[in-house]
């Protein structure tokens, strides 16, 4: 009886611990946010070489991040900030506020990118330098500079291990 119940148990505990395949990235880098209503998550898509996410904090004042997920990509960059700070950036024109992010769709052609008319904020919640990570929460409007046409990135959140130059 006492093996019948240990068994349930071990059962029981094994389900509970089930593994997420559905967004596979490596531990110390996630990335997801929303693009136009639907989710978005950094991904590696089952190449063992690539990265899923990409930071660099170089000093402390340039942030770059770059999150791919099949052929899109979501960057986001900060010039001349004093990053090593928590708190907002906003992200826009990068001639007027030294921070601004994108999003490419396809890979071949021009990309969203913020501006003066369409912004965003980057909250930085974290940065251990200790432990080389870095967190926080963004959002952004982005135009296409051809078609015209806007994406809205929401509800954003990362939690990466950065590389330091």
């Amino acid at each position: 009886m006492k093996q019948l119940s240990f068994l349930l148990v071990l059962a029981a505990l094994l389900f509970a611990c089930k593994k997420n395949d559905e967004h596979p990235i490596h531990a110390g880098e996630y990335f997801h946010c929303k693009v136009d209503g639907r989710d978005w998550y950094a991904s590696k898509d089952g190449d063992m070489f690539a990265q899923a996410v990409i930071a660099t904090i170089l000093g402390d004042t340039v942030l770059g991040i770059s999150a791919y997920s099949n052929t899109e990509v979501i960057d986001i960059y900060c010039y001349n900030k004093q990053l090593f700070s928590q708190g907002n950036h906003v992200l826009g024109s990068l001639l007027k506020d030294s921070a601004d992010a994108g999003y490419d769709n396809d890979l071949s052609t021009k990309e969203y990118r913020t501006d003066s008319m369409h912004r965003g904020i980057l909250n930085i919640l974290l940065i251990d330098p200790r432990r080389k990570l870095i967190e926080g929460t963004f959002s952004f409007s982005a135009l296409h500079p051809v078609t015209f046409k806007t994406v809205n990135v929401t509800d954003g959140f990362f939690s990466i291990e950065y590389i330091p130059h």
